[in-house]
């Protein structure tokens, strides 16, 4: 998984750490109070972090020799947890997160 062998293997591990860092940095400043443009751009950030991390994982299992090993790998697992909550947030309707408790109150007659 880590290439420290080439130039360019170095240069995209070093991406990558740097890239999880910046990911890790997102999530906690998302858990302080925040303008509603901040959250919006930072979520933009976090977007464009995971859609390259997908990429990376399907290049690296493209070039995996033995793609069947690949998936069970436990780094391969790793990094599909780690993008996994993004994708599901983008996969599900906003209105899935908001629920309207007005309507769920006992009416007053």
């Amino acid at each position: 998984m880590i290439d420290f062998q080439t130039p360019l293997g170095k240069a995209i591990d070093l991406t990558i750490i740097i890239l999880n860092l910046l990911l890790v940095a997102i999530f906690v400043i998302n858990t302080y109070s925040l303008p509603s443009d901040l959250r919006y751009w930072l979520w933009r950030l976090e977007i464009l972090i995971v859609a390259i991390f997908i990429v990376e994982y399907m290049l690296r299992f493209y070039g995996a020799p033995n793609r069947r090993s690949y998936v069970k790998d436990i780094y391969s697992i790793i990094d599909l947890v780690a993008i996994m909550p993004t994708v599901i947030l983008l996969a599900l309707s906003p209105s899935f997160f908001v629920h309207d408790i007005s309507s769920s109150r006992p009416s007053e007659s």
